[in-house]
C-alpha cells in the first residue's frame, strides 16, 4: 500500500505568500484555500478486506448463538490527502501580520530569505495597507519584492497586489490588470506597464517551464485566477475538483470581469 500511494504522490510546488500590515483576507486566502484543494485523495483498498473479515467474524457468532448478532458497521476507508501545493507565509519581519479586515495571519518566515527558500510561486495580494507603501516608495522593500520574484518560477498578484510588485519594474511592457476601483492608484504606481481593465486575470505563464507572471483584478478574481493557474499548471482535472471541493463558481474566462465599469 505505501508503494502504491508513493506512485501517487505528486511533485509539491511551494506558495510563498506575501503579507504586509493591511493586506486583504480574501485575496490572500481565497488563493490559499484554491491550492489547499489542489490534492490527490487516495482511498485505502485494504477496507474492503476488512469489511469482509468483519462481516466473517460476525456470521460465526451468529451460529454459535440462538439470538442474531448485529450486521457489523462498514469500515471506514482511511484515506491519504496528497497536496498539489504547500502554502507558507512570508514578511519584512515574522509574527503577527494585521489585515486590513482585523484578522492577523502569522508570517513564518522574512522576506530577505525568500531567495534561499527558492518558492514555486510567489503571491502578492492586494491591501489598502500597500498605499503606504506604494507612497513611501521604499527602494529597499521594493528589492526585497523583486529579489523574491527573481527567486521565484512563478509571481502571480491579486487586485493592488500588481502596482505594488509592479514598482520592481519586472512588469514593464507586459500587460496586467488590477482591481477596477482602484485602477487610477494602478495607473498613476507605473505608467509604464501595458494595463488591461476588462481584464479579469492576465496570464504570462510558460506553461511547460512553468514560468512567468499572472495578475488578476480585485479580491475575489484572486481565487479565479488561482484555479487558471493551477489549470494551467497541473491540469484541468486538479483544478475543476479543488473548485468542487470548495463548491465554488468558477469564472473561467480571463477577458470576462464583470466589474470592468463599478465605481464607488
Amino acid at each position: 500500500m505505501a508503494a502504491a500511494v508513493a506512485a501517487l504522490v505528486p511533485k509539491v510546488k511551494t506558495v510563498a505568500v506575501l503579507l504586509y500590515p493591511g493586506w486583504t483576507v480574501l485575496d490572500t486566502y481565497g488563493p490559499i484555500q484554491a491550492f489547499a484543494m489542489a490534492a490527490k485523495i487516495v482511498r485505502s483498498t485494504s477496507t474492503a478486506n476488512a469489511t469482509a473479515t468483519a462481516t466473517a467474524t460476525a456470521s460465526s457468532q451468529q451460529q454459535q448463538k440462538s439470538k442474531p448478532a448485529p450486521a457489523p458497521p462498514p469500515a471506514a476507508a482511511p484515506i491519504s490527502f496528497l497536496p498539489y501545493y504547500n502554502v507558507i507565509t512570508v514578511a519584512q519581519e515574522t509574527g503577527p501580520i494585521k489585515s486590513f479586515e482585523g484578522p492577523s495571519t502569522v508570517a513564518e518566515h522574512k522576506l530577505c530569505d525568500l531567495p534561499n527558500l527558492k518558492p514555486d510561486i510567489f503571491l502578492v495580494p492586494g491591501g489598502y495597507g500597500n498605499r503606504e507603501l506604494v507612497k513611501e516608495h521604499n527602494r529597499s522593500y521594493i528589492d526585497l519584492l523583486s529579489a523574491a520574484s527573481k527567486a521565484s518560477k512563478i509571481t502571480a498578484t491579486v487586485c493592488t497586489g500588481a502596482p505594488l510588485f509592479a514598482l520592481t519594474g519586472l512588469l514593464d511592457g507586459l500587460t496586467a490588470t488590477s482591481n477596477k476601483l482602484a485602477w487610477d492608484f494602478a495607473l498613476s504606481t507605473r505608467p509604464q506597464v501595458k494595463w488591461i481593465r476588462h481584464a479579469r486575470w492576465v496570464s504570462h505563464i510558460n506553461a511547460k517551464k512553468q514560468t512567468g507572471f499572472i495578475t488578476s483584478s480585485g479580491v475575489s478574481a484572486g481565487t479565479d485566477m488561482t484555479l487558471a493557474l493551477i489549470e494551467t499548471l497541473d491540469g484541468k482535472t486538479v483544478a475543476e475538483t479543488a473548485a468542487t471541493r470548495m463548491e465554488y463558481i468558477w469564472n473561467r474566462d480571463p477577458s470576462n470581469d464583470p466589474f470592468t465599469n463599478s465605481k464607488l
